[in-house]
């Protein structure tokens, strides 16, 4: 189930900052973290890695939109 969830939120915060709204960088932020958190309780480390740096771009992403 929070799998689902966090794939919803995926791809909320996607829709979100393609229709250029910040929110959606907030929202794909939980959802990335979520995807960490699974993906290490799965020992799956490549997850973690791209999930990892998706979090980073994401916490990237609302530093500079915010600074505009």
């Amino acid at each position: 189930m929070i799998e689902w969830i966090a794939t919803m939120m995926s791809i909320a915060g996607n829709i979100f900052v393609n229709r250029k709204n910040i929110t959606g960088l907030y929202i794909w932020l939980v959802g990335s973290l979520i995807w960490v958190i699974i993906a290490i309780q799965n020992f799956n480390w490549a997850q973690v890695a791209l999930f990892g740096v998706y979090t980073i771009l994401n916490i990237e992403g609302i530093i500079k939109w915010r600074k505009k």
